[in-house]
């Protein structure tokens, strides 16, 4: 919008116009569409003076009517909303008021419009009436005068929804230019609904005419082609074409019914898109023949009928934008080079992860790495989440934050096999001809498929587990924004050419060029390399080089505090809590892990095998969803979690009613309160040799016998309880001497 609201909130009034039926015409004569000087008539100079005139002339007055009072408040400056029935379809800021019988009567042919406003622009919205006294705090039984001052109250109730004026009129607008690559990415199984439009019915209304960023049609239903045009409604579409040529299309971004002298209408507001060049039907005919549309289906699509609107199927219309797109690898270069990630806007609270601790500095250290170019590898012992999140950041990415820049994203797993053929490429037998050409690999995949371009992101999950230099090699470059001509060949050498947003110009070549190359492969500014690395395998994996690690920002996520003063921190495994480990679990697995004494002995036994190899909770959840699966047929009924309406612990009451029926209700297998060791015992035995012991591999044998005997020991946790961990110790002793080759001495 050409006019600036955040300077019309503190001081100016809201008002809301409504434009009755009797004046929708004059309405779309004065203020839609431009007042034109006319020959012998009072000129608009002569009213608001000059210097208040813009190019674009628009007045609007209300007759001397019961609201006139209201109305006679509105003043340059203020902002008001104009309304029909029950939809708002615009907003503008007053530039000047005066007053002019003759001026009014010579516009509406009365001269009891005396006020007249002076408008700075029309911004088309998409937004009813009902929706605007929602969002204003107003009752459905508000009142609905001509004229309505919003009271200071409602217009504080929508700044605090909204910050500014600015931010809500654009969240409503419409004025938007029609996306053709939106277009022709939507799923056929929707297809907009299409019709040819007439343009020399509609000439005044294409926003070229009318000086708005958006057209407008406003017609009887009862009208040659109002019936079709009232059952358009936002996204569908329209071909306008003008004596016998196609010149444009457009896409309906607002449709709302009115009524015009009590008679059903349609009002469309509609982004419009010109064509460079006109078609001619036999050119549009020529397209049809060669596209694998099958005529037979959509009849008489292809020609030009007498008349204002006629339906075509969409079949028929995107053959006719596809054309437009006559190179849709430059297209999407040109529509990305230059974006940036300025702010991605990751946000750990909205995500089902728990960093107890490092939420904030995670997100932070995410945001800020992204944004200043840089690349990341999560870091951290196993079982902490790093996939997970890493994942989650993609997500985040190609979903939300930056779902018009990064297509996808491409998760691979890093092998000791790795070589540059895998991550680069190299050649292989042709699919099409005899001999051998260039296939990509997981890399180059993100950037290219043939003729189509691509900006997907690559996730490498266990990174060091490959030797990243000689895998990668070459492409080290590629990361710190050098181009790199790679060591093969088809029709040209094969090139990775990271784009600028500053250049029009990369590396001695254009957009158009390099789109055209099906051996370049461009690496678009907001693409990214996101992987994952255990710490605890640097010793016995490969070593990242320093030239490639400096292409990173390393961020570490690592294992909360589990021990306090030598007592064991339970609260990481609450189930009752609404941020703990316990999240990830399913409803059933979480009321078992709420027995009092198997959360508590998970804890402890999770804070003594950390005080000798440091794992994440991944493996701990892990333990808790095997032990549901062995013991869930024994479990009988399980008490529901507490929850904050029925309080969190028990009722005097029921203490009173457990004490006289004896300490042994408690642990009954029907009462849930506790699950009884005998059934778990077994089981957690079992998780630990099949999920612990393998993680435990490159202890000392003195530390690693002093972990086993410990495993069953007595501990206190920070509140004050002591906790026995049931487990079958002579069997595990047995495991531990089998798997490791020790003795233990018990």
């Amino acid at each position: 919008m050409a006019f600036s609201l955040e300077t019309h909130m503190a001081d100016a009034d809201l008002f809301r116009c409504q434009v009755g039926e009797e004046r929708i015409s004059g309405f779309v004569g004065t203020v839609v569409r431009p007042v034109g000087d006319r020959e012998g008539s009072v000129q608009l100079e002569d009213v608001f003076g000059e210097e208040e005139l813009d190019e674009v002339r628009r007045v609007w007055s209300l007759d001397e009517a019961e609201d006139s009072e209201v109305f006679d408040q509105i003043d340059a400056g203020d902002v008001v909303l104009f309304t029909h029935s029950d939809a708002v379809v615009g907003f503008t800021v007053i530039a000047a008021t005066a007053e002019s019988e003759e001026l009014g009567d010579q516009l509406w042919g009365k001269s009891s419009f005396s006020k007249l406003l002076l408008l700075q622009e029309l911004v088309p919205v998409s937004l009813s009436v009902s929706d605007l006294y929602e969002e204003l705090g107003y009752g459905s039984e508000a009142s609905s005068p001509e004229t309505l001052r919003i009271d200071d109250e409602a217009k504080e109730t929508l700044l605090e929804s909204y910050d500014s004026l600015s931010k809500f009129v654009e969240s409503v607008s419409t004025a938007a230019e029609p996306s053709l690559d939106d277009l022709l990415g939507q799923s056929d199984d929707n297809p907009p609904t299409c019709v040819w439009l007439d343009q020399t019915e509609f000439e005044s209304t294409t926003p070229d005419k009318i000086g708005l960023a958006q057209g407008c049609i406003f017609c009887r239903e009862s009208s040659e082609g109002g019936e079709q045009l009232a059952s358009l409604g936002e996204g569908d579409v329209l071909v306008h074409h003008s004596e016998r040529e196609f010149i444009g299309y457009s896409v309906v971004t607002a449709a709302h019914s009115i009524s015009i002298d009590e008679v059903d209408g349609v009002w469309l507001w509609y982004a419009y898109s010109p064509f460079d060049e006109s078609y001619h039907p036999q050119d549009y005919v020529g397209l049809l023949l060669n596209s694998d549309v099958d005529l037979r289906s959509i009849e008489f699509s292809y020609q030009i009928r007498q008349g204002r609107v006629h339906f075509t199927p969409w079949e028929s219309v995107r053959v006719l934008l596809e054309d437009l797109v006559e190179n849709p690898a430059e297209r999407f270069l040109e529509s990305r080079y230059d974006r940036t990630i300025n702010r991605l806007g990751f946000d750990l609270s909205d995500e089902p992860l728990y960093y107890p601790g490092e939420e904030e500095s995670l997100q932070q250290q995410i945001n800020s790495t992204l944004a200043a170019g840089k690349h990341i590898i999560f870091t951290g012992p196993p079982g902490t989440g790093k996939t997970r999140l890493a994942r989650t950041v993609c997500e985040h990415a190609t979903n939300t934050a930056l779902a018009e820049t990064v297509d996808d994203y491409q998760f691979t797993t890093a092998s000791a096999d790795w070589t540059s053929f895998d991550t680069v490429g190299g050649y292989s037998p042709s699919k099409t001809e005899q001999g051998l050409e260039f296939q990509p690999g997981q890399f180059l995949k993100c950037f290219r498929d043939g003729e189509d371009l691509r900006n997907r992101w690559l996730l490498i999950d266990e990174l060091n587990r490959a030797d990243i230099d000689k895998a990668m090699g070459g492409l080290f470059s590629v990361l710190t924004g050098e181009e790199v001509e790679l060591p093969y060949e088809n029709r040209e050498p094969v090139r990775v050419t990271p784009l600028s947003a500053e250049d029009d110009t990369h590396f001695g070549r254009s957009l158009a060029e390099i789109a055209e190359s099906i051996d370049t492969y461009p690496v678009l500014p907001s693409w990214r390399l996101i992987a994952t690395m255990n710490t605890s395998d640097k010793a016995s994996l490969y070593e990242l080089s320093y030239a490639f690690t400096r292409r990173f920002n390393f961020i570490h996520v690592g294992v909360p505090d589990l021990e306090k003063n030598g007592q064991f921190v339970t609260k990481h495994l609450d189930p009752t809590a609404e941020e703990s480990y316990a999240i990830a679990l399913s409803s059933e697995e979480t009321r078992m892990l709420a027995s009092e004494n198997l959360q508590a002995e998970l804890s402890v036994l999770w804070g003594r095998i950390n005080k000798h190899r440091t794992l994440g909770p991944s493996i701990i959840l892990d333990i808790i969803q095997y032990l549901y699966e062995s013991i869930e047929d024994e479990l009988g009924c399980l008490p529901e979690l507490p929850s904050e309406e029925n309080g969190e612990g028990e009722s005097e009451e029921d203490t009173e009613s457990e004490s006289e029926n004896g300490d042994d209700a408690g642990e009954d297998e029907d009462s849930g309160s506790r699950i009884r060791p005998e059934l778990y015992q077994g089981p957690l035995t079992d998780a630990i040799t099949m999920l612990v012991f393998p993680q435990l591999e490159g202890l000392r044998e003195d530390n690693l016998e002093e972990l086993i005997l410990k495993l069953d020991d007595t501990a206190e946790t920070v509140d004050d309880d002591t906790v026995t961990v049931h487990l079958e110790t002579q069997r595990l002793h047995r495991k531990a001497e089998d798997f490791y080759g020790i003795t233990i001495d018990e």
